[in-house]
C-alpha cells in the first residue's frame, strides 16, 4: 500500500521494483537520485509488523524479527547487502504498529509508539 501511494504521488519520478528478499534481506530498496548532479543514495528496507490481539500494547511483538534464511539472520543479510554495495547504501528497519497498539500505548502515556518507527539495520 505504501509503495502504491508513493508511486501515485511521484508519477513518473517513482519507479517501483521489489528486490529478491532472501538474497538482499530487504523488502524494499529506495534509491534517491539527484539528476542535476548525479548523486545517489540507497536505503535497503526490511519491514516488520507488530502482532497481537491483547488490548495491552506491551504484549504485542514483532514475531519475525529473528527470521533467518539458510541459517543466516535476515538482519545480517540486510547489513551485508548495504556493505557490499558500490553505491552509498544504508540498512533500515521499518516497524509497523497497528492502530490499536498505538492507541493502547497512548492511553498508557507513551507518545513514542506510532504507526511506523525507523531503526538502524
Amino acid at each position: 500500500m505504501m509503495m502504491a501511494g508513493l508511486r501515485l504521488v511521484g508519477t513518473d519520478r517513482v519507479i517501483v521494483r521489489f528486490p529478491n528478499e532472501p538474497t538482499t534481506g530487504a523488502d524494499m530498496k529506495w534509491n534517491f537520485c539527484n539528476r542535476s548532479d548525479d548523486t545517489f543514495y540507497r536505503l535497503v528496507v526490511q519491514a516488520k509488523c507488530a502482532y497481537g490481539d491483547d488490548p495491552h500494547w506491551g504484549r504485542h511483538s514483532y514475531c519475525y524479527l529473528s527470521h533467518s534464511v539458510r541459517g543466516q539472520y535476515q538482519a545480517d543479510i540486510l547489513c551485508n547487502e548495504a556493505r557490499r554495495s558500490h553505491d552509498p547504501t544504508f540498512p533500515l528497519y521499518l516497524f509497523y504498529n497497528p492502530a490499536h497498539a498505538c492507541r493502547s500505548a497512548s492511553e498508557d502515556g507513551l507518545s513514542n509508539i506510532e504507526g511506523a518507527t525507523l531503526a538502524n539495520g
